[in-house]
């Protein structure tokens, strides 16, 4: 509720407890801001029991070079996402002409868009959002995206 109010992301005293006092001092039945990520799925019946949102904070320091036209990350990428606390997953990227995306990992399948607007890319997919960055190394391009509210990264290479 805290990071609703534009405040620190700390947990309240209790009591009183949410359902008396929680959003901006009034009654509030969502007292998380996992339960309020939920919402989307369970309208859209996608919920499983085996989905599970999680949570990272902390400073990031990415950078990443301009993406001057959509073309320069058009193409299929593999790499790996990890969320946090967890394993890493192999994880797929396909990006599309027109900016739409897909991405895959273990079970799971989200679609979406990537924009860019003055040399940076953002990305959209169903329930999360967040900068792409990308680089050229020796080894090659890799690009990384970096959800608005932390959980998980993922790191992909094009796929050959």
């Amino acid at each position: 509720l805290a990071v609703l109010e534009s405040r620190r992301a700390m947990a309240r005293q209790r009591p009183p407890y949410p359902t008396s006092q929680g959003l901006q001092m009034r009654p509030t039945l969502i007292a998380s801001a996992e339960t309020l990520a939920w919402l989307p799925l369970i309208v859209a019946e996608q919920a499983r029991a085996s989905t599970k949102l999680v949570s990272v904070t902390g400073a990031s320091n990415v950078t990443g070079k301009p993406i001057p036209d959509i073309r320069a990350i058009e193409g299929k990428w593999r790499g790996q996402i990890k969320f946090a606390g967890g394993p890493y997953e192999i994880f797929y990227l396909t990006v599309n002409s027109n900016g739409s995306i897909v991405a895959s990992w273990g079970a799971t399948t989200r679609w979406g868009k990537v924009t860019l607007s003055g040399g940076k890319a953002r990305f959209d997919l169903h329930t999360s959002s967040g900068d792409l960055y990308y680089y050229e190394e020796k080894q090659g391009r890799v690009m990384t995206l970096r959800p608005d509210f932390g959980g998980w990264d993922a790191q992909v290479r094009p796929l050959k």
